[in-house]
């Protein structure tokens, strides 16, 4: 969007700090180097997209698949990690409703989150 606006986009990541606060800079100051930096023009898509953080099913996505997407964030500069299954439940358990400051669950074996998952403490 900033690169069909004539802008360049520079992020800067900014130390971690407490919750609710800003992890990063994006400034638009600059005029854009390239008309089209990342290839055909997406912009149109932009109004189309919908992201969900949820899985929508209990499916491997298919190697070849995932042997294009890889290719394809290569081709673009940048790198794409698949999340193990780990993985995905520490990235969903950031998003998770958290605790107000000085409250503490009942056990500490449930992780990020506010409640109790049904084990015993």
């Amino acid at each position: 969007a900033a690169a069909r606006l004539g802008r360049e986009a520079a992020v800067r990541l900014l130390p971690a700090g407490a919750r609710g606060r800003p992890c990063a800079v994006l400034d638009l100051s600059a005029p854009a180097r390239s008309p089209q930096p990342f290839g055909r023009d997406l912009y149109p898509a932009i109004a189309a997209r919908h992201s969900s953080r949820q899985p929508f099913t209990n499916r491997d996505v298919p190697e070849a698949l995932v042997a294009e997407l890889i290719a394809a964030a290569h081709e673009e500069g940048a790198t794409l990690t698949l999340l193990e299954e780990a993985d995905v439940r520490r990235v969903l358990a950031l998003q998770a409703p958290q605790p107000a400051p000085g409250r503490a669950r009942a056990c500490g074996c449930c992780g990020p989150g506010p409640s109790c998952s049904g084990c015993s403490p």
